[in-house]
């Protein structure tokens, strides 16, 4: 190792730390009170993650952070594996809950284990323990010792799905002198859109190591409501009193702002529309009981998805506060409202409404997903409300006007389908990498 790398795995070692010592407190508050982070702090802290059997296999390490990155990681692990079935795959995840649902999906085949913090000894040791051929990371999962001692390992990473935000943008520039050569290291980067190639490139990438693969999200989408998940979510909805008599507006993936604009839009509509039923999946379950206190204040009373099978009360609103369960319920919804946009996180997921054929809407801060917005608005396969006036107004105006609704929904859906074959195009980007296997552990082995 040369002594530039040196020293910048000491000034990288030297942040983490300081961060790490900063948030000890939030930690130990978190790990007392709610029982979080509590599970996997010797891979975390010293990447004791599963050795690897020696084998001929081609072994691959992807890494996605929650739920919604292993979800695409289950798109593209069945493709590589229609094409490679006899690959060597390791799954890492970051948080809690996408650890357990990589377990669920994952584990029958393939080991699972928490993602290291970006300490230089923690990432050294999954590297020698998993002996991996190729690494890689879903969407934007950069971390500078990682990517440097990968690289050192002759171990090649290919980022898939990728996508920069104009804030992640402006800071990696910001700290240029730091993660330009992170970037630069970078073997592959198949992005999602034109801009965020743009963004890789302008940040360190090689031009000519960044293809543009389309969004993953949209191969993995379901667009048939007659599937299990949405089965089960039907049964649920009926115990709780929420059956098909009624529409039903589905708000999901919500956060405070977003939970305010809907109750009071559905207040306003239900003088019009007394059968509409409210179902809320907040982004994070835990948040449910500030969603029962905004209720409160309205004097309404809502069922706990978790306390299904007890004694429910009479109630038009359903709160669900279990993971992964949300494409199963946007398949129960007549109209769909997408959270993470009134508030300032930037959006969430719009593709899998869409795909479902819903009349689909989101507030106006969706800057995580602005080709997919800019893409659906032109197709007028969705609608912008600014605030609970609008919602109002858009969910009066697709219960009044339903053949106009399921023309914006058909719409929605023709979209979706027209842009699949994300997968496909990175599994050649891997192809190509791993017919050069042999060469790179050659090299590894000089």
């Amino acid at each position: 190792m040369s002594l530039r790398s040196n020293i910048r795995t000491i000034i990288f070692n030297a942040i983490w730390l300081s961060i790490f010592v900063v948030s000890l407190p939030w930690l130990a508050w978190r790990f007392f009170s709610k029982g979080k982070n509590r599970r996997g702090w010797k891979q975390k802290l010293l990447g004791h993650c599963p050795i690897a059997e020696p084998s001929s296999e081609n072994r691959i390490w992807l890494h996605a952070v929650s739920v919604g990155e292993v979800h695409l990681l289950e798109t593209l692990i069945d493709h590589l594996r229609q094409k490679h079935g006899d690959v060597e795959l390791f799954i890492s995840t970051t948080t809690e809950t996408g650890y357990d649902r990589a377990v669920s999906l994952f584990s029958k085949q393939h080991e699972v284990f928490f993602f290291p913090f970006d300490f230089s000894w923690a990432i050294r040791s999954v590297i020698q323990r998993l002996k991996p051929d190729l690494l890689v990371l879903a969407e934007l999962e950069l971390w500078p010792n990682l990517i440097h001692l990968a690289a050192e390992a002759k171990v090649p990473v290919v980022v898939a799905n990728g996508r920069l935000s104009e804030n992640s943008h402006r800071n990696y520039q910001r700290f240029g002198i730091l993660t330009r050569p992170m970037f630069s290291k970078l073997h592959h980067v198949g992005v999602q859109d034109q801009v965020y190639a743009r963004r890789f490139v302008d940040l360190g990438c090689d031009k000519e190591k960044v293809t543009v693969t389309g969004n993953l999200k949209y191969d993995s989408i379901e667009t048939n409501r007659d599937n299990s998940k949405t089965r089960m979510c039907r049964t649920v909805a009926e115990d709780f009193g929420i059956d098909r008599e009624g529409p039903i507006l589905v708000a999901g993936s919500t956060q405070i702002e977003d939970e305010t604009a809907v109750v009071e839009a559905w207040l306003s509509v239900r003088s019009s529309f007394p059968n509409l039923k409210l179902i809320i999946i907040p982004r994070h379950p835990d948040r449910i009981g500030e969603i029962e206190s905004l209720l409160s204040k309205h004097s309404l009373e809502a069922n706990r998805r978790s306390q299904h099978g007890s004694k429910a009360i009479e109630s038009d609103i359903l709160i669900v506060d279990v993971i992964g369960e949300l494409s199963g319920w946007w398949g129960l919804a007549d109209i769909a409202f997408v959270g993470g946009s009134m508030g300032s996180r930037g959006g969430q997921n719009m593709i899998e409404p869409a795909a479902y054929g819903l009349p689909v809407c989101f507030g106006p801060n969706t800057a995580n997903f602005k080709t997919t917005v800019d893409g659906l608005l032109s197709e007028d396969a969705a609608v912008v409300v600014r605030d609970s006036n609008e919602l109002a107004e858009f969910v009066s105006g697709a219960l009044v006007d339903q053949g106009n609704s399921i023309a914006i929904g058909k719409r929605a859906q023709e979209f979706v389908l027209k842009h699949r074959g994300a997968a496909d195009r990175t599994v050649a980007i891997l192809d190509e990498i791993l017919l050069r296997v042999d060469d790179w552990r050659l090299d590894r082995a000089a």
